[in-house]
């Protein structure tokens, strides 16, 4: 669907804890989300940076904010570089999302389009929203713009139309596709038929 590569299919199982924007890039661990995203960006071509720091102020104190990737690509409707964050959904706790909003309230973010994908599963709660709004934030408090994956399994069939198991990597080529290139969802969706491209539009509005 997006080229001659092929990504492979999805392994269920448990996220890794995303890096601590604070440790060494020595101590942080690359997580299943970031390895997901690193195969996707070498699949659509994209190249990126790993480990940029930002100086950022948590709860009066200087600290740094890592990112990520900073990706060699701008968002085309934006303009600006983009900075990536692969989140897990169990992850929308108080320190991070502190850690969002000291970037989002600091001189480089407006320098910058920030992106943030998650995880959510059909027909469940969505974990990411109900952490940030149990903390007191929402979306546009963190991040310009936000990309949910759809963990569709066997069992989650038929589902809104998707009748087939498309990987999570798939779906994040497609919408970091749509970031690089500044298309729509609609005009992803009228653009390439298929299940990825079903599921683009189906998780936007979740």
């Amino acid at each position: 669907m997006f080229g001659s590569a092929t990504i492979p299919k999805s392994v269920y199982g448990t996220f890794s804890r995303s890096p601590n924007p604070l440790q060494s890039t020595e101590e942080q661990e690359i997580s299943r989300l970031e390895r997901m995203a690193m195969a996707a960006l070498d699949t659509i071509g994209v190249g990126y940076t790993r480990y940029r720091k930002f100086d950022v102020v948590i709860d009066g104190e200087k600290a740094h904010y890592t990112p990520d990737f900073l990706l060699d690509m701008s968002k085309n409707r934006d303009g600006r570089p983009v900075l990536l964050e692969m989140h897990s959904p169990s992850l929308f706790n108080p320190e991070n999302l502190r850690k969002y909003a000291a970037f989002a309230d600091s001189d480089e973010r407006g320098r910058y389009y920030v992106a943030m994908v998650t995880v959510i599963r059909p027909r469940r709660p969505n974990r990411a929203k109900i952490g940030m709004h149990s903390h007191g934030y929402s979306e546009k408090d963190i991040a310009n713009q936000f990309g949910y994956l759809l963990d569709i399994r066997e069992g989650d069939l038929p589902y809104q139309g998707v009748t087939e198991i498309v990987s999570m990597e798939e779906q994040l080529a497609g919408w970091l596709l749509e970031l690089r290139d500044g298309s729509s969802q609609e005009d992803v969706v009228a653009g390439q038929r298929g299940p990825a491209c079903m599921l683009l539009r189906i998780a936007a509005p979740q």
